[in-house]
C-alpha cells in the first residue's frame, strides 16, 4: 500500500470558507423566514398572504394553491443549515485527524503514539 498524504490545511480552509458562505445564507434565509415579509410588504398571518402596507384585510377562504407558506424557502434554509453543520463536522474531523496523525508520527518507529499520563 502507498498511502497518500492528506492536505489537512487545505481541507480545513475549504471547510471554513463553506462554513462562512453557508452561515451567511442561514442568516439571510432565517431572517426572511422568521419575519415572513419581503421589503415594503406585510404578512397577514390569518390568510397567509402578503399585502401592501395600508391595504385591507380580507378573510375569504382560499384553497391550497393560495397558501403562502414558502416551502422552497424553508427547504433552502434547512439545506444551507445542514451544509453549515457539515462544514463544522469537517473542520472538527480534519483538526482531530491532523492532531492524531501528528501524534502517531512523533511516536516510535513502529508508529505508535507516545501517551503520557498526568496521574503518573
Amino acid at each position: 500500500l502507498h498511502p497518500v498524504d492528506i492536505g489537512f490545511n487545505q481541507a480545513i480552509l475549504v471547510a471554513i470558507i463553506g462554513l462562512l458562505v453557508n452561515g451567511a445564507s442561514v442568516f439571510i434565509l432565517g431572517h426572511r423566514h422568521e419575519h415572513g415579509h419581503v421589503k415594503d410588504r406585510e404578512y397577514d398571518v390569518e390568510s397567509g398572504h402578503q399585502r401592501s402596507p395600508g391595504s385591507h384585510q380580507h378573510h375569504e377562504p382560499h384553497g391550497p394553491e393560495h397558501q403562502h407558506h414558502d416551502h422552497n424557502l424553508t427547504a433552502a434554509y434547512l439545506h444551507v443549515l445542514a451544509d453549515a453543520l457539515t462544514s463544522v463536522l469537517a473542520i472538527t474531523s480534519a483538526e482531530g485527524t491532523s492532531a492524531r496523525m501528528a501524534c502517531l508520527r512523533s511516536g516510535g518507529s513502529n508508529g505508535q503514539a507516545v501517551i503520557t499520563s498526568a496521574s503518573s
